[in-house]
């Protein structure tokens, strides 16, 4: 199990939704994150303990959020989609928590179990 005690806090903002596209008709939605320093700090250091256990970290260079998996959708459908939400975004909030996932992929569908979820450091207020 990672040991992996705390992390700050930080800001940030989701936007444009993304794919990843594996096999015919097959693949994951995702919406990118702004490459903050904050969480391409906290990035590498999960990969740097994943790599310690002999685990794969995530390839992927950009920051996303996995939304889902999608099965047998037509190009057509999937090109709608991603054209009609290309401009998504939230407006900025502050990531307080995140959660250590096991993402199972079957043919048919992505399952993911919440393993560990960890909160964000309480910041200094200067009271004793």
């Amino acid at each position: 199990m990672l040991k992996f005690s705390f992390f700050n806090s930080f800001s940030l903002q989701l936007k444009e939704i993304g794919h990843d596209h594996f096999k015919s008709q097959q693949g994951t939605i995702w919406v990118g994150a702004n490459p903050i320093l904050e969480l391409i700090e906290l990035k590498n250091q999960i990969n740097k303990l994943l790599k310690e256990l002999n685990l794969l970290p995530e390839r992927h260079p950009n920051l996303k959020v996995f939304l889902g998996h999608y099965y047998k959708v037509h190009a057509d459908r999937l090109l709608e989609y991603l054209m009609n939400h290309f401009l998504f975004q939230t407006p900025f909030f502050t990531a307080t928590k995140c959660s250590l996932l096991l993402i199972k992929t079957t043919t048919k569908r992505t399952f993911m179990e919440v393993i560990e979820e960890y909160e964000a450091a309480s910041p200094a207020t200067g009271e004793d």
